[in-house]
């Protein structure tokens, strides 16, 4: 069974694999997480971001309006 820990190495050391989706679907149904039912429960601060990098891990600037 993967863990959470499990991911978070993969997004680390290969944010490409194929395999993320894999384990992020796992991880919500042995977690009984559905998004659609449950995002309201999810809490913190939401930013959208984007990059034309190709970074896996996004280098951005705030968006001035």
């Amino acid at each position: 069974m993967e863990s959470e820990d499990d991911l978070l190495n993969l997004l680390l050391k290969s944010p490409n694999s194929e395999s993320i989706q894999t384990i992020a679907e796992k991880l919500e149904i042995d977690h009984n997480f559905s998004f659609s039912k449950d995002r309201n429960d999810l809490q913190g601060v939401w930013v959208l971001r984007w990059s034309s990098s190709n970074s896996p891990f996004l280098k951005y600037s705030p968006l001035k309006i």
